[in-house]
């Protein structure tokens, strides 16, 4: 039995998306011939935990928890400094100087804030990789500082080192750093990272392709592994349906994922067709970071219409997709990314079967997707009346039963349990590639 070595900052019990892609993996390595072991994060301060993640992963999969200082509860000391400071120095304390100082640490924290949970994960993924036979290392990003701990590794121990990207890295979502000397510090560290790596794998072709440019070369060490869906989630029991026709977007509210145009095409829906104030809801299922639309709908009138549930379990929101009628998909940022990587729930959606109204850019991924496996309509976030005319569109065909979708394609490509064979082929290669040389040397 081979065994892989998963660098994976986030992981159960913590939540959302991201965490699901390594659980998944590290599920179906399992089931399928191989040892997982996990290095992960020990308890920090999150937003987001599922708890009940923790059952897709076998009790045989030893998970190795590493706990180090984290920037958050630096900043809460350094607040709790200027506070006494404040007060005990008044007329030469600023109120911004423990503020200052705990903004400060972005300056010294690369790749990211959490390469201080790296260095201290060093030492234990050494013993690890010596005393459980490790084979290869699988290091998953972001935090982007984890695949500088995974080089860091294959470089002591001869492992060979896959990288796994769920977003890009340098020009990406996250590419913010205070100076140019930071990015481009950072732009060496992704350089070194894709020459070092065995293989290179990313969540979408756009992706990866936008890797293979940086690097120049070695083409054939990269590969595409899409997130998916398991199967199994899908066979647990839905919530009680409604009466109403039910709309549910699943997933964190954030400026990318805005529903604030479904909330004015649905106020303009229900101006132009009454009637549906009565016959049809909204359920937002996520938690809200950085927008709150909630304050919108009151203001709209829509109140009565719209149910707000905070983060859910990974299994309760999925009860959430069966219960519905209409699976509303939010891709609502005008950067070029938000046309070329599909969310990840969209997956999720496919799975459920439900048709979805994708509010995305109309030559995007995700709308290709959709028309692709007959799924539903897509709708540019910024043309509010034709949100509105689909609205009354789906509730005129789902109410009459005469909804009727292309035939959908099969999506067991998306499978979680199929991803991970591709993963595994990965590291079969490499593994065998590497030993080959060896042997030649």
């Amino acid at each position: 039995m081979k065994t892989v070595l998963i660098l994976a900052y986030y992981f159960p019990p913590l939540g959302m998306g991201g965490v699901q892609r390594s659980a998944k993996f590290v599920k179906y390595l399992h089931r399928l011939g191989w040892r997982p072991v996990v290095l992960t994060v020990g308890d920090i301060d999150y937003y987001a935990y599922d708890p009940e993640l923790m059952q897709d992963i076998p009790s045989e999969v030893a998970i190795h928890r590493i706990t180090a200082p984290e920037p958050v509860v630096i900043r809460r000391v350094a607040n709790r400094w200027r506070n006494r400071w404040v007060r005990r120095s008044p007329a030469t304390a600023s109120p911004q100087t423990g503020k200052k100082w705990s903004e400060r640490l972005q300056w010294v924290l690369l790749p990211d804030t959490k390469s201080i949970w790296c260095q201290w994960a060093l030492p234990t993924a050494l013993n690890l990789i010596r005393d459980q036979a490790v084979d290869v290392i699988f290091a998953t990003a972001p935090p982007y500082s984890v695949t500088g701990l995974g080089m860091a590794l294959a470089r002591k121990t001869g492992k060979p080192l896959v990288v796994d990207f769920r977003d890009d890295w340098t020009g990406g979502e996250f590419d913010r750093y205070p100076t140019r000397w930071h990015r481009r510090w950072v732009e060496r560290l992704e350089t070194r990272v894709l020459q070092y790596a065995s293989a290179v794998v990313s969540v979408a072709e756009p992706i990866t392709r936008r890797f293979q440019q940086k690097l120049g070369s070695q083409p054939e060490k990269f590969y595409t592994i899409p997130n998916g869906f398991d199967a199994e989630d899908f066979t647990r029991p839905a919530l009680p349906r409604s009466e109403k026709l039910t709309f549910t977007y699943s997933g964190a509210v954030t400026p990318d994922r805005d529903p604030t145009p479904f909330l004015r095409a649905l106020s303009r829906a229900v101006q132009s067709h009454p009637e549906l104030r009565h016959h049809i809801r909204f359920v937002c299922v996520g938690a809200h970071l950085g927008v709150d639309v909630r304050a919108l709908a009151n203001h709209l009138e829509l109140s009565s219409m719209v149910e707000w549930v905070p983060y859910q379990p990974h299994s309760k929101s999925v009860a959430y997709l069966l219960a519905s009628d209409v699976l509303v998909l939010l891709i609502t940022s005008e950067t070029a990314r938000s046309a070329d990587v599909p969310t990840g729930k969209i997956y999720e959606y496919l799975a459920a079967q439900k048709p979805i109204l994708a509010l995305a850019p109309e030559n995007g991924i995700a709308a290709n997707m959709i028309h692709m496996y007959g799924s539903g309509m897509v709708c540019d976030p910024t043309h509010v009346d034709k949100i509105a005319t689909t609205i009354w569109q789906y509730y005129q065909q789902l109410k009459s039963g005469t909804w009727n979708p292309s035939p959908p394609l099969p999506i067991t490509c998306f499978e979680r349990q199929t991803l991970t064979r591709q993963l595994i082929d990965i590291f079969d290669t490499i593994i065998s590639t590497q030993r080959n040389r060896s042997t030649n040397a």
